[in-house]
């Protein structure tokens, strides 16, 4: 049963030798990003047809549903319980502790192995952290730069001057809705850490 092994839908990645399977949470952030893209879009086809407040209480609705469905169904995430066993793509503090060059470079800089191991882990979380971020933020200015951009500037500044010129507004708002959700689905999958 998925609610007593601790992980979502019952898979199990690394069975005993969990610790080796540290990119299987890397590859996780694109994954999320893809899941996230793909409800957004089954969101968008339903919903971004309305306009102003119906679109907004069409996407409440729609999100409480989800978050119920989450909650409630076990089998698919464990509802309200913590997902355990999920591996690293840092070093835990433990294997940083029993590690000789690890302690012997923590007691020449006169600071506590505990502590050294727990600020090492949290900047590696932190590099990884920016690392995506700095990505983002990359491709983000890369598509601002191009002709795509260009137009999505158009359709922000006047969305009927843009629909005159022959853009279709209602297909790039999703555009817009998919990439903004695979963002956050990329930022959610990695919000299970310290």
């Amino acid at each position: 049963m998925p609610a007593s092994t601790g992980y979502l839908g019952g898979l199990n990645f690394g069975g005993e030798n969990y610790k080796e399977w540290g990119f299987m949470t890397i590859i996780s952030w694109p994954v999320g990003g893809m899941f996230a893209a793909g409800v957004a879009w089954l969101i968008g086809k339903t919903a971004l047809g309305l306009r102003s407040d119906y679109l907004a209480i069409a996407t409440l609705g729609i999100s409480e549903i989800i978050i119920a469905v989450m909650k409630n169904e076990d089998w698919l995430a464990r509802g309200v319980k913590n997902v355990i066993g999920l591996p690293r793509p840092v070093p835990y503090e433990i294997d940083l502790q029993e590690s000789a060059i690890f302690l012997e470079r923590a007691a020449s800089i006169g600071v506590d192995p505990v502590t050294a191991s727990s600020i090492v882990v949290k900047l590696a979380y932190a590099g990884l952290f920016a690392v995506v971020l700095v990505v983002i933020l990359v491709l983000a200015q890369m598509a601002l730069a191009s002709p795509w951009g260009r137009m999505m500037r158009a359709i922000r500044d006047n969305e009927n001057a843009a629909e005159a010129m022959g853009k279709n507004v209602t297909a790039r708002h999703l555009q817009i809705f998919i990439l903004g959700s695979a963002i956050c689905g990329v930022a959610g999958s990695n919000d299970d850490y310290p």
